[in-house]
């Protein structure tokens, strides 16, 4: 046995030590970013076995996803013989699972129940709406995440009807709520969230059973502990007496799954519940350089409920952070794309890069840029699907395919009744019945019928609407920017409608993507059929190396528990990253800023941080400014030696895509006057002698306008006339 409690000591710091090796009673491990969490609290349980305080069938460790529960399981085996490696390690909803399997025939329901997944439960939620009459203005998807979110804090029908007085969606809820736990029922099955809350349900309300759980588990080993949600935190205490051998390992500082009803304040008021608690800090990190955990440790500081701590390294300070602006987000995953290739060049592999962004709408401009020439860079996109390949973006793309091409019937198909406009499933076999009866395009059918009675009943005012909108967008498709054609399929659509009436993270990040989509056709030279075909084109078949090395693209959230050698940290702008929602409650601000701490903390050795000066939305340009989390690191973790990166190729000058020569414009107006001998646009950098540097948001596009309009540095926007206004164009 010593010699098994030496491998388990072996190699451990001295906080390690003391965490692995504290008796009974609760422990409270704060592990910051790469402290070696994992590695302690698998030690912790094997420690616990090789000194005789509990055998491993009375050991339970609970994780929130089964990888890390595996890993668990894998490094207790390196650790001990596999006789003693016998504890049981699971996720919440397992435990959970296996403890109603046992008991629930005394809450009155069956151990034989099956459990919903989503696609089960967005079913069953579409029964019930359509059986309490809710109105199709609301999404079942919507209706469930509300439910959802309302389960997770250990809520039920009367919470929500309280919120209901003065959310609509809570109220509409409300109604369904008790129809679809009925149903859940009638099918004896669970979702994934009453699996939790039936549980406590059993745990609180069943003396015995709790009994028997508290005398069989000894030590309770709990991982991720700052991301607990309600319903989690009311099953670990119903699992655990006051003085207990609870072990719950996490940190407060990347607590970022607020979203989807974590409560950070379970760790930070820990103490308080346990007064008796060891507390043990793991702040010597095994990842990351001096300097980018100072700069993560500026960022993260300015939180106000966090608990004191400060990483630190025995390994050099590295090099410094750097910090770029581009015009745009063209031209921003441009020069991402253009450091990573000097990089490959000089012999790094494409796995040492990965490009992090606030939220999936992004991946769109970097899919692209990595794919292009002359980059040709190996990626893989995780967390997400392609860009293009999306559901709400191909939807959209399909209405344009019909505009493009009326006699693509599948396109028409898919969003006939997309979003929903009364054209159900009959009346679509009607409509093909009478296409191929009358030997005509679906389209075609769908014209006739929209100007006469074909037995469509209810149905025949979709028909007409999108027939309408069909044409119209034709139309608009021979002298329309593409920009314009996409805006109008959207909101004719009603698409952007049915998502804004969600109310939900889900149906957000596809507002984000549409409006992302927009963006993608800003500017863009040629016509519908060759926008088209970009789309059409762009495969994710040419990202994907020989080699098997590639350069990762995922999102801040999507990057927790993973590390690279080098980090882009992308679209570093107000309203961005922070995010636009959390400007205005303080507890979403700080969630943002522990985001960019997780998001810093991935890097091992090198960290870029850039943002646009402008970005596209919804047609426009929109000038920019810096995330304040940028100005949170000190000048001296900066690198500030003057980089430079190449400019994407522009295509060729016309009026229309926003190159015009100014001279000759102004010249013309003015008579004879001498014209400034400036060629400017969107995205060029200027100095006005009163206000200062800036950037170039918009130029005019007609020979008879001189008006430019400028993002200065200090004074925000300006509208200029060259004709009289003293800028000088920088290099």
């Amino acid at each position: 046995m010593s010699e098994t409690m030496g491998k388990v000591l072996e190699g451990l710091n001295a906080e390690q030590v003391e965490a692995v090796s504290h008796g009974d009673g609760p422990l409270l491990i704060f592990a910051g970013a790469g402290s070696g969490k994992t590695r302690v609290l698998t030690h912790r349980a094997a420690y616990l076995i090789a000194s005789g305080r509990a055998k491993p069938d009375e050991i339970i460790a609970v994780t929130f996803t089964n990888k890390a529960a595996n890993e668990l399981r894998e490094r207790l085996m390196n650790l001990l013989c596999p006789s003693d490696a016998g504890v049981w390690a699971g996720t919440f909803h397992s435990f959970c699972a296996r403890l109603l399997r046992r008991h629930i025939t005394r809450l009155g329901r069956k151990p034989s129940f099956t459990i919903f997944d989503e696609a089960d439960q967005l079913s069953l939620i579409k029964q019930c709406v359509n059986e309490a009459g809710i109105g199709r203005e609301f999404s079942p998807g919507g209706l469930l995440h509300r439910i959802s979110r309302v389960k997770e804090r250990g809520e039920g029908e009367e919470e929500l009807l309280m919120s209901g007085e003065r959310d609509p969606v809570s109220r509409a809820a409300a109604k369904v709520y008790p129809l679809y736990q009925s149903r859940l029922e009638e099918n004896n099955a669970l979702d994934f969230d009453d699996l939790i809350l039936m549980a406590v349900r059993l745990l609180e309300d069943d003396r015995k059973v709790r009994r028997e759980h508290r005398s069989r588990c000894s030590h309770l080993l709990v991982d991720e502990y700052q991301d607990i949600n309600a319903a989690q935190y009311r099953l670990i205490r119903a699992l655990t007496p006051n003085q207990c051998n609870l072990c719950v390992v996490g940190d407060d500082d990347q607590s970022i799954y607020g979203w989807r009803g974590a409560n950070v304040e379970f760790i930070l008021r820990f103490q308080e519940d346990f007064p008796e608690a060891k507390v043990v800090k793991l702040e010597q990190n095994y990842r990351s350089t001096q300097n980018i955990l100072d700069a993560a440790f500026h960022v993260i500081s300015k939180n106000t409920k966090r608990a004191t701590k400060r990483l630190w390294t025995a390994e050099e300070s590295g090099e410094r952070l750097v910090i770029f602006d581009a015009p745009n987000e063209q031209e921003e995953a441009y020069q991402v794309a253009s450091i990573v290739k000097q990089n490959l060049e000089s012999g790094s592999q494409a796995s040492d890069f990965a490009v992090l962004y606030r939220t999936n709408a992004q991946s769109r401009a970097y899919e692209e840029s990595f794919a292009a020439a002359p980059f040709r860079i190996p990626y893989r996109l995780v967390g997400s699907v392609g860009f293009y390949e999306r559901a709400e973006v191909k939807d959209i793309l399909c209405y344009l395919k019909v505009v493009q091409n009326p006699d693509d019937s599948v396109s028409l198909l898919r969003i006939i009744n997309v979003p929903r406009r009364g054209i159900g499933d009959t009346s679509i076999a009607r409509l093909q019945e009478f296409a191929t009866r009358q030997g005509i395009p679906l389209f075609e059918a769908l014209i006739l019928a929209a100007r006469k009675d074909i037995g469509l009943g209810k149905a025949q005012g979709g028909v007409t609407r999108l027939v309408q909108l069909l044409e119209d967008l034709q139309e608009k498709a021979k002298t329309a920017r593409i920009s314009e054609i996409l805006r109008d399929a959207i909101d004719g659509s009603g698409y952007r409608k049915a998502l804004e009436e969600e109310h939900n993270p889900q149906a957000a990040a596809r507002l984000d993507n549409l409006e992302e989509l927009e963006r993608s056709a800003d500017g863009f030279p040629g016509d519908l059929t060759s926008f088209m075909e970009r789309a059409a084109l762009f495969s994710r078949n040419e990202t994907t190396g020989l080699d098997g090395s590639a350069a990762t693209l995922m999102t801040v959230h999507s990057a927790k528990g993973l590390e690279f050698d080098t980090v882009f940290l992308v679209g570093m702008e107000e309203g961005l990253f922070p995010n636009f929602r959390s400007s205005e409650e303080q507890e979403d601000l700080e969630e943002e800023r522990r985001l960019c701490y997780v998001g810093l903390t991935r890097a091992r050795k090198k960290v870029y941080l850039s943002h646009a000066v402008t970005r596209s939305r919804f047609g426009s340009t929109e000038a920019r400014r810096p995330s304040t989390f940028l100005t949170d690191i000190p000048d001296h973790l900066v690198d500030k030696s003057g980089w430079s990166f190449p400019r994407r190729p522009r295509p060729v000058p016309t009026v229309r895509r926003g190159m015009i020569d100014l001279r000759r414009a102004i010249a013309r107006r003015r008579e004879g006057t001498p014209a400034p001998s400036l060629s400017l646009s969107p995205g060029d950098k200027v100095r006005h002698q009163m206000f200062g540097p800036g950037t170039v948001v918009k130029i005019p596009l007609t020979e008879g306008d001189d008006t430019v309009t400028v993002a200065f540095d200090e004074v925000g926007l300006k509208k200029l006339a060259l004709s009289l206004a003293p800028l000088e164009k920088l290099a």
